[in-house]
């Protein structure tokens, strides 16, 4: 389509002993006016300190690491989805730029469905949205997961009601 495109990265970083270089490609493929894909995907070759969570310590040495982003959007009147991810494995950094936890994978989908407003009814309109969520590291172990379903009733007067669920798990490494 015509909103979309397709393009490149790259940085690179020098200094005494410690060196940074990323490369990736992004893009946004937009299928029809309900359907998007978005996506980034980085590899990193680094010469620099590393730390080692079994030794406490870090250590010099070379890495490569890749990181990607994915994210699909299907919008409609009344039903809309997300679902998104990113990861990042243990070698990736990205130096001249920001990086948040390696060795993780994360993802959600996030689906809403809204109904058809009646504003001469009592009711006027509900909403259900249920998101769910996982995170895991590059072993496979699972680090944090949620799934939290919520349904919302829309009445006159800007007055609501809410009823929702959540649970979750969380395991620390």
């Amino acid at each position: 389509g015509h909103e979309s495109f397709l393009g490149m990265l790259a940085t690179s970083y020098d200094f005494v002993e410690q060196s940074n270089r990323l490369g990736g490609i992004d893009g946004r493929l937009a299928f029809d006016q309900k359907n998007v894909l978005s996506f980034q995907v980085a590899g990193t070759w680094s010469e620099a300190p590393f730390y080692d969570p079994d030794l406490d310590r870090s250590e010099h040495r070379s890495g490569r690491g890749l990181g990607f982003f994915a994210e699909w959007k299907r919008s409609g009147r009344h039903l809309n989805v997300v679902v998104s991810g990113e990861g990042r494995t243990r070698d990736y950094r990205a130096d001249l730029g920001f990086t948040t936890q390696t060795n993780t994978n994360r993802w959600s989908v996030v689906t809403v469905y809204n109904s058809e407003p009646r504003p001469d009814a009592r009711m006027i309109s509900w909403t259900f949205t249920h998101t769910a969520f996982a995170q895991w590291d590059w072993d496979g172990r699972i680090k944090y997961a949620y799934v939290y379903p919520r349904v919302r009733f829309n009445f006159r007067r800007q007055t609501y009601a809410m009823v929702y669920l959540y649970s979750d798990y969380l395991r620390v490494f």
